[in-house]
Parts: C-alpha cells; sequence; structure tokens
C-alpha cells in the first residue's frame, strides 16, 4: 500500500472538533477503502474494524452532508461543495435528435492550498 498523501482523521474524532495529519508513504497513485483504513490503523491505537468505521463513518457524514446541499470544510485538506447544472438543450450523439438534458447535482472538491503546497514540493 503506498500513497502520496493522505488525511488521517485522529483518533480523538469527536462533534465538531477535527484534527489532522498528513502521512506520506510512497507513491501509487491510487489508494482504496480498506487500504485507508489499514494505514489509519497503523498510525492510530485504533484496530482495523474501528478504523474501517471510522472511515466509513467519515464518508457517510460527508455524503449526508452534501446531500443537504452543505459544503464540507476541512482546514488544510479542501471542501466538498455540490455543483448544481441547471435544465438545459442538448443533442442525441447518434441521432442528432433536439433533447432536454435535466437538471443535476455533482460532488466537486476543491483542494487547499496547503494540499496542493504538499503534492508540488519537490
Amino acid at each position: 500500500m503506498h500513497v502520496s498523501g493522505i488525511l488521517f482523521l485522529d483518533a480523538r474524532f469527536v462533534g465538531v472538533h477535527r484534527s489532522y495529519r498528513i502521512l506520506i508513504i510512497g507513491d501509487d497513485a491510487q489508494m482504496n477503502r480498506s487500504e485507508l483504513a489499514e494505514a489509519l490503523a497503523a498510525e492510530s491505537t485504533l484496530t482495523r474494524k474501528d478504523a474501517e468505521a471510522l472511515v466509513t463513518s467519515t464518508f457517510k457524514i460527508i455524503s449526508s452532508a452534501m446531500a443537504r446541499g452543505e459544503d464540507v470544510n476541512v482546514a488544510g485538506f479542501g471542501i466538498f461543495t455540490v455543483a448544481e447544472s441547471a435544465e438545459r438543450d442538448g443533442r442525441n450523439p447518434q441521432t442528432g435528435a433536439a433533447i432536454r438534458i435535466a437538471a443535476s447535482k455533482s460532488p466537486k472538491f476543491r483542494a487547499a492550498k496547503a494540499l496542493k503546497d504538499l503534492l508540488n514540493t519537490k
């Protein structure tokens, strides 16, 4: 398991207080949820099962807040936001027929300066 930069929530995760630290392990391009939980367990006093529960809960909380239309700001890491796209006219690429594209919402992430700086250090 390798990752170039990851946010770890501390085991003292309580209510609104979220402390974090950056762990640099390696340079692979991807890390999945179970590897993230494994790394969190290795960096803290949590068991792997507790780390998996914490990772799952964290993503659930972020997703629920975004579903309510709220932004989630993790200082030093970035902001998760919801972007709204208005209904618009489009074309079916196969037939060329005019179609109406429904309004939609999509998740967006804007990285904080600290994270951008970490990724761009040489």
